[in-house]
């Protein structure tokens, strides 16, 4: 049976068989509290993608870090894909949504996506198996229009916020705000009063080969960044207790920062999510974060000014310590700390030559 709104059916995956009318012009998809719509795969983001109801038409924008994908392509974070009849979602690893645009019937909808997936690729650009009869259950969502509060309020499901919750979650998102403001403004301060004080170009002069100085934003960011894991909840679990123990044991320790940093960042990739959902575990990681970038930009602005006043033996030390503080081979702030190193032991050996005899 048709009807006037559109429709989103899930046709693999935990949640086969159930569909979503689409009655309101904006609704997010995700696992998180935060969603109107609960996914419940275990490997979808929290907030994993944003439907929107727009002139041109239905839209689809990912808000997730890993990615959704139609029709065998898949978008990044911000991207924003108009939908069309029969365009099949894709999302964590098992679940296909199929889109069914306002008034076609969702059964004829399904029958025909069960036809063009014989044999052909899914939603993730992956040899389809055969497809499996799916009975439709009953609207997760009905239409705003044609339901009265009492009937809505019957109709609930858990996939959908009370005001309570949406409450929550609003406060929620202001707090993030307000912190991601401050440390905009902390760092925009920061750069400045480095600037004023160093009065040094981006580039560090005086022959042999110039290196690239780094601002202290894009430092932060680079000690900010996530590496790539295949989601194991079991290893992130260890990894978060491990980051704890060895803040316990050393707390800002400036020895130990770079491996309580590490810990976290690789519990959060096994995790597969965006950040650590529990406060105690975020609040230990932010600490010890902030002090490690503070800790690395005020080193390297340490030690490129010591190259630039060419005191080649402290610059090379103070350099080394960096790169013992960062402990991560593969960071670009470490590959660009070596490139001042080879800078500053070419510079030395230039002006120090060794003497070969002992008798001119």
């Amino acid at each position: 049976m048709s009807d006037p709104n559109p429709q989103l059916v899930f046709v693999t995956g935990p949640q086969k068989g159930q569909r979503v009318v689409l009655g309101r012009p904006i609704c997010v998809f995700g696992r998180g509290s935060e969603a109107d719509v609960m996914l419940s795969e275990e490997f979808v983001s929290r907030l994993q993608f944003r439907y929107e109801l727009l002139r041109a038409g239905a839209t689809i924008e990912n808000l997730s870090r890993k990615g959704t994908w139609i029709n065998g392509s898949k978008y990044k974070t911000g991207k924003k894909v108009l939908l069309d009849a029969g365009d099949v979602i894709g999302v964590g690893g098992q679940t296909q949504i199929l889109f069914v645009p306002a008034g076609q019937d969702p059964r004829a909808a399904v029958d025909a996506w069960k036809t063009a997936a014989a044999g052909g690729k899914d939603a993730f650009g992956r040899h389809a198996q055969a497809p499996g009869a799916a009975s439709l259950t009953p609207p997760v969502l009905e239409p705003a229009s044609q339901a009265g509060p009492a009937a809505m309020e019957r109709q609930r499901r858990p996939s959908e916020m009370s005001a309570d919750e949406r409450a929550e979650a609003e406060r929620k998102a202001k707090r993030r705000k307000l912190l991601v403001m401050l440390a905009g403004y902390w760092g925009l301060l920061m750069l400045l009063i480095v600037v004023g004080w160093l009065f040094i170009d981006t580039k560090v002069s005086g022959g042999v080969t110039e290196v690239t100085i780094l601002p202290d934003d894009q430092i932060a960011e680079h000690l900010l960044t996530i590496p790539s894991r295949t989601p194991d909840l079991d290893r992130s679990a260890d990894l978060l207790a491990k980051g704890k123990l060895l803040y316990e044991r050393h707390r800002t320790s400036r020895a130990h920062l770079s491996e309580i940093v590490a810990a976290y960042k690789d519990a959060i990739a096994f995790s597969g999510e965006d950040r650590i959902d529990d406060d105690t575990h975020n609040d230990i990681y932010q600490k010890c974060l902030a002090a490690l970038t503070a800790a690395v930009q005020q080193d390297y602005r340490r030690a490129c000014l010591l190259e630039k006043n060419r005191e080649w033996d402290e610059a090379d030390r103070a350099f080394m310590n960096l790169l013992r503080t960062i402990n991560d081979n593969d960071n670009p702030i470490s590959v660009n700390v070596k490139k001042h190193v080879a800078r500053v032991r070419d510079c030395r050996n230039k002006e120090n030559p060794k003497q070969d005899r002992l008798f001119g």
